[in-house]
């Protein structure tokens, strides 16, 4: 869920890719609650160069930020939230084998925030 420090074994293998995080509350490796500033931190740390936090089943998306001393030490790589559904379909084309790419956009597009490739 990405709520570890890097090298552990909640962050593993993302050295250059785009990380995909759960969105559930867990705790970070000393027990404090973990929110999306420390998600994506954390993905940072280990070497992602973007995130997608997947949303729980049955839980709308909200915006991704940090709040109070979390925004003391921001994340440089784009991050997204993604619907439960989407996340999941993105899983199964991860596991078998298909080609996913995704792209964030940094200018302002209406009704458009990031694409997935799935050709």
């Amino acid at each position: 869920d990405g709520c570890g420090k890097a090298g552990s074994m909640q962050i593993q293998n993302v050295s250059g890719e785009i990380a995909l995080l759960s969105r559930s509350n867990a705790t970070d490796f000393s027990n404090k609650p973990c929110n999306y500033a420390k998600k994506i931190l954390a993905a940072e740390l280990a070497g992602a160069v973007g995130v997608v936090i997947m949303s729980d089943q049955g839980v709308p998306l909200i915006d991704v930020n940090c709040k109070g001393i979390d925004c003391d030490l921001p994340a440089f790589i784009p991050a997204t939230m993604v619907t439960y559904s989407t996340g999941q379909s993105i899983i199964s084309r991860l596991q078998q084998g298909l080609n996913t790419s995704l792209s964030f956009v940094d200018t302002p597009t209406a009704g458009f925030h990031f694409g997935i490739d799935c050709q």
